[in-house]
């Protein structure tokens, strides 16, 4: 067998490619997995305090009272803002649900509304997703108090590859992606992309 393939000149000008393809591959995915550094716990901390943030993908419900068409659920776009009628765009993405109240109602205030009167609150959250190796990777919708192991599992619990002592967690901010421990059993907040990896023997 070795004879034969060495004798082949052809074989090996289609096989070292895809050969050093490969090896290329798994350089850059062992790359991948080991650069991002393990979770802090003062990052950590500071992470929690953007819960009660609003995001892209968030939709909230407004309410203007005495007017009933302007009340209703409106959704946070790609840009970070929210359609609303009357006034047009205005900022949402970043802002609690009161510094976004406040500012509704003063934009409201400016020309279109006496003394409006404004609630807001969260509708449904940005989702979450879970993939890699677990059994049924995918987007997910967020709940106050999720933990890592509660979304894993959602997403059906690892699968026979995966590598079940710690994630890739990907969160907006200072975060950023980093490495987690599963017994750590972490929050999860709305928008985290948690990635299973696979197991290395």
């Amino acid at each position: 067998m070795v004879d034969g393939f060495l004798k082949c000149p052809s074989c090996l000008r289609v096989r070292f490619p895809i050969i050093a393809a490969l090896a290329l591959m798994s350089l850059v995915t062992g790359c991948a997995q080991t650069s991002a550094p393990l979770l802090q716990p003062a990052a950590y901390e500071r992470s929690l305090q953007r819960t009660n943030q609003l995001g892209v993908g968030d939709k909230v419900r407004i309410k203007v009272f005495g007017e009933e068409e302007l009340s209703g659920s409106y959704s946070i776009t790609a840009d970070g803002q929210i359609e609303f009628p009357l006034i047009g765009t205005i900022r949402a993405d970043g802002l609690t649900l009161n510094a976004f109240r406040r500012q509704l109602t003063a934009r409201l205030a400016n020309g279109y509304l006496s003394n409006p009167k404004v609630t807001v609150e969260i509708d449904s959250y940005r989702p979450i997703f879970v993939h890699g190796e677990v059994r049924n990777g995918g987007e997910y919708s967020y709940r106050i108090g999720t933990r890592l192991k509660d979304a894993i599992a959602v997403a059906g619990g690892f699968n026979y590859r995966a590598d079940e002592s710690r994630v890739l967690l990907t969160r907006e901010g200072e975060i950023g992606q980093v490495w987690v421990n599963v017994a750590d059993n972490i929050v999860i907040m709305p928008g985290d992309n948690i990635r299973v990896v696979e197991r290395f023997f």
